[in-house]
């Protein structure tokens, strides 16, 4: 009596086969669900780190006669706006490099930032990656000048100016961004310049604080400049 219970009451092949099924069929639903999820709790992350460092900028400018950091100078040069005069490794980073700051190295923005965990995105998969300032200069395409080193009344459009962003390689500034742009006022389509971790996507941090996510179809040449207008 109790062995027919048993065998009544045990489970079928073809049964443990129909649940095994319904189970993996509802892990491929919700496994994506779960990634995505993952993802966009990083984005924000990354959002909120350089909505820190924007805010740090702010203060350092309020600190320092309202000028925008400069990702490592001391002199600039007289012929162009916002070039160093010569290579001065004396100037301390706007914020540490992995390769190049000596460890304990103090940076411009440490005095507003006293959390490591914001200087580097959860998503990059290098683990040396930082943020990046815009150091895009007239050196390279006269008429524009990015806003570092800047005084802030030169910021014609504050919040239509980049003042960093998620740069996919790691440099403490990219200043090469326009080379080879296209006519259409589009910077450099290199995947050296652009990060794509967030939804083929970057964050970028703007001079008046904002933060907003951007992709390479949405960038033009005057987010990275003070000027009025260099398309």
């Amino acid at each position: 009596m109790t062995t027919r219970r048993a065998a009544a009451a045990a489970f079928t092949l073809v049964e443990l086969l129909v649940v095994i099924a319904i189970i993996a069929l509802l892990a491929a639903i919700l496994f994506p669900a779960f990634a995505s999820a993952r993802e966009k709790a990083r984005q924000t992350t990354c959002a909120s780190n350089l909505r820190q460092i924007g805010m740090a900028a702010l203060m350092y400018q309020q600190d320092y006669e309202y000028v925008v950091p400069v990702a490592r100078c001391k002199t600039f040069s007289d012929v162009y706006a916002n070039v160093c005069a010569n290579d001065d490794y004396e100037a301390p980073f706007w914020l540490p490099h992995p390769d190049q700051s000596p460890p304990g190295e103090p940076y411009l923005l440490e005095p507003y930032l006293k959390n490591w965990g914001v200087l580097r995105c959860p998503s990059r998969k290098d683990a040396d990656g930082r943020y990046c300032l815009n150091g895009w200069t007239p050196q390279f395409v006269p008429g524009e000048t990015s806003p570092q080193g800047q005084p802030e009344a030169a910021v014609l459009n504050p919040s239509g100016t980049l003042l960093a962003w998620e740069h996919a390689i790691t440099v403490p500034r990219c200043n090469s961004g326009q080379l080879g742009a296209s006519a259409a006022g589009l910077p450099y389509e290199d995947k050296g310049h652009w990060e794509a971790n967030h939804s083929e996507g970057f964050n970028a941090v703007w001079c008046d604080g904002h933060v907003r996510r951007m992709r390479y179809a949405d960038l033009r040449r005057r987010f990275f400049s003070i000027e009025a207008d260099p398309d």
